[in-house]
This record gives structure tokens, sequence and C-alpha cells, in this order.
């Protein structure tokens, strides 16, 4: 199956792993449309409160979806907020991250519509 070009995604590990299941592409696309906002407020409120585990949760539970999408910037920021938030070593670096998530996630956001809307 060939993949559709985005200009920011790369979704040929997802069309891969779906072998060809438009219902489970669709699905993984829209829980991180419907997800990531949310999670992204929240593990910012539990920086703040220095809630490290729970920000590993949260993390850990987008770190197997983020490469369905290709995108590897928001992958590698996710798995360094992964590994930083269980071993808490470095944790002045989760604000940063979580802010780098964000602005990641906000690029490639449109062509994951794009993409959800056409399944």
């Amino acid at each position: 199956m060939k993949s559709t070009i985005y200009k920011h995604i790369n979704l040929s590990y997802l069309d891969l792993m779906a072998d060809g299941d438009r219902e489970i592409k669709k699905t993984i696309i829209g829980m991180m449309l419907d997800e990531l906002p949310n999670d992204i407020a929240v593990m910012k409120e539990l920086v703040h409160h220095k809630k490290w585990q729970e920000v590993h949760q949260i993390s850990h539970k987008h770190k197997s979806t983020f490469p369905f999408i290709g995108y590897d910037v928001l992958t590698e920021s996710n798995v360094e907020l992964s590994r930083i938030t269980k071993t808490e070593v470095e944790l002045g670096k989760a604000p940063k991250l979580i802010k780098q998530i964000e602005h990641h996630f906000s690029i490639v956001k449109d062509d994951l519509h794009e993409v959800f809307v056409t399944l």
C-alpha cells in the first residue's frame, strides 16, 4: 500500500502496522487529536507540582503511538521526557520537553486532521 505524502508526517509505519485497516488508522490518529492536547496541559500542571511519575505515565502512554506518524522530533522529545521522569534525573529538562512536544504537535496537527477526515 502506497502512503500519501503529507507536509510533516510519514504514515508508512502506520500503514504497515494497520495492514490496510482504515478503522485502526482512524482510531490511532483520532486518539492523538483528541487526547494529546489535554495530556499536554495535564503534564504542564503535573510538572508544576513535581508529580514526576504521573508525567511519566502520560508520556509513556504516547511513547508507542508517536512513531506511527513518522515525525521523529516529536517521538524523540517524548522518549526523553519519559526517560527523565522515570529516572527522575535531569528533571529541569521536563518543562522544555513538554513545550517541544506541544510545539511539534501543533506542526503536525493539520496533517493529522486531514488524514482523520479522509479515512
